[in-house]
Formats: structure tokens, C-alpha cells, sequence
């Protein structure tokens, strides 16, 4: 995590923070100036100094921080001059410079991608169970067996293809594999060709167990088919009918 991420996820603002931490903060800014009036003008100078922070809606460690950048010529004014740092507590100083550093942090891209990639965190959904899992399996099967049921097709069979394999009836079915995909494949071309000028005939078209590559490559090339859906869609379509095939005789 970036540092200038942690200085300002890890504290609070200013305004709710305890009375000791305050006070510590005015005295590391006070060494870090090196400020050198008398106690009693001190003591003025910190209430002062204080009160003005409540408004920002930045933390100690920024407020440090943008000091110190400040001294070291990192920030500029509004006017892109550099802060005049006085040995002395200052709200126009300070003032200056929290504006500076606050317009630093709508720039910074460390800080960017640092809560881009905390919000991902945040967001994670947590991960299911082995029992989740399974079950959710359990209910993804039941509803493509009713779906085929009440229908006699599931464009959705495809997603328990693989779990239907295990089954030793089912292989009996799969093995019409390459003829199913090699259908749907050249129902694919034809589908995507129409409309356009048609680049081969389907006798072209080999079957699954043969190289097919080179079809694929005309297809995405000629006519801008995307590669995920020309191997994808024939193939989910084969699983499914074999599914369907499957089911009806269960």
C-alpha cells in the first residue's frame, strides 16, 4: 500500500483526534520549523494554530507530511510559487500548504490506483464453501434437467456437460461429439456469413477432428468475427444438444 495512502486511511482527521495526539502534532511542527519564541507565545500560537486545522479533512501524518514537502520545496501555491516557510506557527502558511497538498493528492497516481486497488478489497465477495459449492452445482443440474423437461432443449446445458461426463451412460452420448460440433460450427458460419459476401462454401468446412484453424483465421480476418465466440458458441451448442440428447432418454 502507498505511503501516502496509509497517512490517510490509518488516522483519523485532525478534528477527532485525542488532545495528546494534537498537541504532539504542534510540537513535531514546531521542532520541524524550528520555531524559537518564548512558552508563553507558544502556547498562544498552538490554540490558534489548532482551532484553524479542525476544518481539514486531512490526518496528523498528511498534515505532518505536508509540512515537511513543504519545507523541501515539493509543493507549490495556487500560483505555482514556492511556500515561504517561516521558523514560526503560521495559519496562512499552513493554509497555503494544505491547499497545496490537497491539490497534490487529486493528482497523485500512487494514491489513485492505491484506493482503486482497496476498493477491489473491500468489495471482494467471500469465497464459497466446498458445501456451497456443491449445492449450488446440485441446483444448476436440476434446473437444466427440468428446463429440458418442460422444453426439450437447454441453451444452458453446456454448463453440466462436464459434470454429466463422470457418468458412464454418458459417454455413450458424447461420443457423437465431432458430428454435433462440426453441425453447429458450419450453422455458425453460415449464420455470421449472411450478409455478407461469403468467403467459402460449407463443403469447405472440415470436421472438428480435423485442423480447422485456418477457416477460423479467414473468418476472424474477412468479416471480424471475434475468436472467443467463433470457438466458444459451436462448442457450447454441441455440449448442450448432447445434454439434451442425454436427458430425454434418462
Amino acid at each position: 500500500m502507498p505511503q501516502i495512502l496509509k497517512r490517510e486511511i490509518s488516522w483519523e482527521f485532525i478534528k477527532n483526534e485525542t488532545p495528546e495526539i494534537k498537541e504532539k502534532l504542534v510540537n513535531d511542527i514546531l521542532t520541524l520549523f524550528q520555531v524559537r519564541e518564548r512558552q508563553d507565545e507558544k502556547d498562544k500560537m498552538k490554540e490558534v494554530w489548532l482551532i484553524f486545522l479542525m476544518d481539514y479533512r486531512l490526518t496528523v501524518p498528511e498534515i505532518f507530511q505536508a509540512h515537511k514537502m513543504a519545507l523541501k520545496r515539493e509543493l507549490l501555491d495556487d500560483k505555482g510559487q514556492e511556500i515561504e516557510c517561516l521558523p514560526m506557527l503560521s495559519t496562512n502558511t499552513t493554509g497555503k500548504i494544505l491547499k497545496a497538498y490537497e491539490r497534490f493528492k487529486l493528482t497523485d497516481k500512487q494514491l489513485e490506483i492505491g484506493r482503486e486497488k482497496l476498493a477491489e478489497i473491500m468489495n471482494a465477495k467471500p469465497e464459497k464453501t466446498e458445501d456451497e459449492k456443491a449445492a449450488e452445482k446440485l441446483q444448476q443440474i436440476e434446473n437444466v434437467k427440468k428446463c429440458v423437461k418442460e422444453f426439450g432443449v437447454c441453451e444452458y446445458g453446456f454448463l453440466v456437460y462436464e459434470d454429466f461426463m463422470k457418468n458412464e451412460d454418458f459417454k455413450f452420448f458424447s461420443k457423437d461429439f465431432p458430428a454435433i460440433y462440426d453441425k453447429h460450427f458450419k450453422k455458425f458460419i453460415a449464420k455470421i456469413q449472411s450478409g455478407n459476401i461469403s468467403i467459402f462454401s460449407i463443403k469447405e468446412i472440415p470436421m472438428k477432428e480435423k485442423n480447422h484453424q485456418d477457416i477460423m483465421n479467414r473468418l476472424i480476418r474477412k468479416i471480424g468475427v471475434k475468436k472467443h465466440e467463433l470457438e466458444g458458441i459451436p462448442l457450447q451448442n454441441a455440449k448442450s444438444e448432447i445434454v439434451e440428447n442425454y436427458l430425454k432418454q434418462c
